[in-house]
């Protein structure tokens, strides 16, 4: 017989935020393995667990809370956890340290304490690097790349995913021959990705369908000479379910690894925004001489610094504001990222081009009702 677990049954799988966005296809595609025996995804609002799918089961959970999630692990024994929460980019630095970091390290923790967890799946980020905007000259490396920690001077999104990034990685302890289980061990990958879109997607597209037909829609920061990575949804997935794949298999030069995922066709920031405008039926930019608004970074930078400290001191600092220098500075620094690594190590080859991707996201939104798409 074969020792390659790759022909064995992948047993239950654990998705930490699988209602939200990446979460919900995430558990979609391993439900649809006939290796996979179940999903368990957890969340913190039912109402996220969307419609019923065969083999998988909502656990209501805090992942900040360890003693819960210990319960989850031994109740339902996973052989795999993908970990996916994140607030997001814009939460404050209280939430940042205590979803990106400390729950990330507690459920490490958690893992290597079961018998039976033999695998680790985090899902990260470009920003999780310190050397990753404004890299254009060349497509970056992970080995080229610096990872932000907690003493970093970037944003605490980009603190605390490099951070958890390097948690991550650290905790990969391959399990010896002769053990009797997987307590103390655990095989670890780090997925970096960057700004994600495609159906269900309620951040980047939604966004900017709104605008579609209005000002906005016209408005066009600096000069849009930097291009930019971007991942459609079926693209990280499939990275995923690769990287699931190997570990349970192969996971020689894999685990403890860290790979980028991007949809490996870069794209200015206009150009993708224009091609979603353009696909959602935008009169202008459908149009034989679109017009555009350009607003110089010089003159727009210094307007959100005064805009967020108002914002700050309204909000007692509790609160960082949605738009502001943050938002803008991925827009003006761009960034290239190579997948060699990924196509090598993990197989990857993205699915989707990103001009498809496009495509296949605004039909999706308009078959769902999208407002302003008429």
């Amino acid at each position: 017989m074969s020792n390659n677990v790759e022909t064995d049954s992948w047993g239950t799988i654990l998705v930490t935020g699988g209602g939200g966005f990446l979460g919900s296809h995430i558990v979609e595609a391993f439900a649809a393995m006939p290796k996979v025996h179940q999903v368990i995804m957890t969340g913190r609002n039912r109402k996220k667990s969307r419609k019923y799918i065969p083999k998988v089961k909502f656990e209501l959970c805090d992942i900040t809370d360890f003693d819960k999630t210990k319960e989850i692990l031994a109740r339902f024994q996973p052989k795999v956890i993908i970990h996916t929460i994140s607030p997001g980019p814009f939460a404050t630095k209280e939430i940042q340290l205590e979803v990106n970091y400390a729950a990330t390290k507690h459920l490490l923790e958690a893992a290597k304490q079961d018998a039976g967890v033999q695998a680790f799946i985090y899902t990260s980020s470009i920003e999780a690097c310190s050397s990753a905007l404004g890299h254009i000259s060349s497509p970056l490396r992970e080995d080229e790349a610096r990872v932000n920690n907690l003493k970093s001077k970037d944003y605490w999104y980009c603190r605390t995913k490099g951070a958890a990034d390097t948690l991550v990685r650290e905790a990969n302890s391959p399990k010896p021959n002769g053990a009797k289980d997987w307590g103390d061990y655990l095989l670890t990958v780090c997925l970096r990705t960057p700004g994600l879109y495609g159906p269900r997607d309620s951040t980047i597209v939604p966004a900017m369908l709104a605008m579609v037909n209005t000002a906005g829609a016209r408005m066009q920061y600096g000069p849009d000479t930097t291009v930019h990575e971007w991942l459609y949804i079926e693209n990280a997935v499939l990275a995923h379910v690769l990287a699931t794949r190997k570990l349970l298999g192969d996971p020689h030069g894999v685990c403890g690894e860290a790979f980028f995922i991007t949809d490996g066709t870069p794209m200015k920031f206009h150009q993708f925004t224009r091609a979603i405008f353009k696909e959602a039926g935008d009169r202008n930019m459908n149009s034989q001489n679109p017009k555009f608004i350009v607003i110089p970074f010089w003159l727009l930078f210094p307007l959100l610094a005064v805009w967020e400290w108002v914002y700050r001191i309204a909000t007692l600092c509790r609160k960082w504001p949605y738009v502001s220098r943050q938002n803008f500075l991925y827009i003006r620094k761009g960034i290239r990222i190579s997948i060699e690594k990924s196509r090598e190590r993990l197989g990857y080859e993205p699915k989707v081009t990103t001009e498809e991707g496009i495509c296949r996201t605004v039909a999706w939104f308009k078959r769902n009702g999208a407002k302003k798409l008429n």
